[in-house]
């Protein structure tokens, strides 16, 4: 008791360790109290960690290096004003010394304790989803609500953002710090910039868990929409036998789709425009070393000055596979097919895409201003059931696709998977018009990717073979 006596008398010489004794304190307590309702799993949001975890510690070490700094303070000022000061003796065959020194050893492992728990809290923390995505709720709220309806929804931010080994954890840390400052300055832009220009490389991230030389096959792909009449009973089909490709042991080589991965070639691009939806020039180079070079049309611009080439990895075509934005047109006939948006009324569907891709300044602006559509639309003779229930599926739709605060709305983050139009995806370099010096051209054939088994056709009128396929 007495060697506590004496060390609190040594503090109370000096406000200064005074005051770093009470933020040692203070902190330590909070630490530990959050690291213990973590432990109970007690909700506390994303603030509560990043305070506990990464503001608190910097005020424990802070409060740490006050204590001697200020009784360092009291003796200079003592030795200014003449004051006797006793000189500092350390003797540990004096029992009040090993006391004394036993009492600091405790404290000074209790420190480290503390101090390595919020270090690892911390650490896992900032590499949860939780702090990926709702720490920095307006800007990440786009990006994070796809996320979560994706097929990587149970696949960790980090995963594919920054993948295993310390270089590419101190990477992602030293961008963060940019990120969070740029956040704090409102200099972020809006929407999000796509691609990611810093994006670790696909093979590896994406191919700790798909592995291309596993490839192999067809799938077959049943795509269902449906005009303006929103005939749910009786949809426009198209059934895609897609030759997925990959590895094949048999042939002992790269095939299909996938062949763009073999390990024993090699295809490379320049892009015309920073977000890569118009290729300028593409090279492959096959194991054998033959090297083909495709120039572009004169359509296509060149690209900026400084553009380097890249090779083709996985998210060249799979750009979107975890933050996926629908498209208005397969995301309203998905729910009219699914009885999310009655497709009862008359004329709902052309509707429902009119007011879905109109502008509204935030989500409670969009909710009110599709009910109030619906509503203008239909007039009082209308179904007032039917028309809540559109309105809530339409704006459902806008909720997850739309947010006014980033400048994000439909066509954005367009998808280069398939060709959804006569440009993007596998176009931007299967276009026919892309050519060697020697004539040989990037074909456009159907046939290199998928059979076409039904284009568009009514559900009715299938060959029952192919009906069967999707029922």
């Amino acid at each position: 008791m007495k060697v506590i006596q004496d060390l609190a008398k040594n503090l109370w010489v000096s406000k200064f360790s005074l005051l770093g004794a009470t933020m040692v304190t203070v902190s330590a307590v909070l630490i530990v109290t959050a690291w213990i309702l973590d432990m109970l799993g007690v909700a506390g949001g994303p603030y509560r960690d990043l305070f506990a975890y990464g503001f608190l510690p910097g005020v424990f070490l802070v409060g740490l290096a006050f204590i001697p700094l200020g009784i360092w303070f009291a003796r200079r000022k003592a030795r200014r004003d003449g004051t006797e000061i006793r000189p500092l003796v350390i003797d540990l065959s004096r029992p009040e010394h090993r006391h004394r020194a036993v009492l600091i050893l405790a404290l000074t492992l209790v420190n480290s304790i503390i101090l390595s728990v919020a270090m690892y809290e911390g650490y896992h923390y900032t590499d949860s989803d939780e702090f990926c995505g709702t720490l920095c709720h307006t800007v990440m709220e786009p990006e994070f609500t796809a996320y979560q309806r994706s097929p990587h929804a149970r696949v960790g931010c980090v995963a594919c953002h920054i993948g295993g080994g310390a270089s590419w954890f101190v990477k992602s840390k030293l961008s963060g710090l940019r990120q969070v400052y740029a956040v704090m300055a409102h200099t972020y832009s809006r929407p999000i910039p796509s691609p990611v220009a810093d994006l670790r490389p696909a093979r590896e991230t994406c191919e700790a868990c798909h592995w291309p030389q596993f490839f192999h096959g067809k799938q077959t792909v049943v795509r269902r929409k449906l005009d303006d009449t929103a005939d749910v009973n009786n949809p426009l089909v198209s059934v895609l036998l897609l030759d997925i490709g990959g590895f094949n042991a048999k042939s002992n080589r790269y095939e299909g789709i996938h062949w763009h991965v073999s390990r024993h070639a090699r295809v490379e691009y320049l892009p015309a425009d920073p977000k890569r939806t118009r290729i300028h020039r593409v090279r492959s180079v096959r194991e054998d070393g033959t090297v083909h070079e495709y120039a572009p049309p004169d359509s296509i611009p060149a690209p900026p000055p400084g553009t380097e080439w890249r090779t083709m990895d996985c998210v060249d075509c799979h750009n979107r596979p975890t933050h996926i934005f629908d498209e208005p047109q397969t995301a309203v006939d998905q729910a009219l097919l699914d009885g999310k948006i009655p497709a009862t009324l008359p004329g709902i569907r052309p509707l429902a895409l009119r007011l879905l891709t109109a502008a509204h300044p935030s989500h409670a602006a969009a909710r009110e201003g599709i009910r109030a559509g619906l509503e203008r639309h239909y007039g009082a003779s209308g179904d007032g059931a039917a028309i809540r229930k559109a309105a809530d599926g339409i704006f459902a739709i806008y909720r997850l696709n739309v947010f006014p605060d980033m400048k994000m709305t439909f066509g954005v983050h367009r998808s280069h998977l398939g060709h959804a139009d006569d440009t993007g995806g596998c176009f931007r370099c299967h276009d026919g018009e892309h050519a060697t010096a020697d004539g040989l051209v990037l074909s456009q054939d159907c046939e290199l990717c998928h059979q076409v088994l039904a284009q568009e056709e009514p559900e009715n009128s299938l060959d029952k073979a192919i009906a069967d396929i999707f029922r």
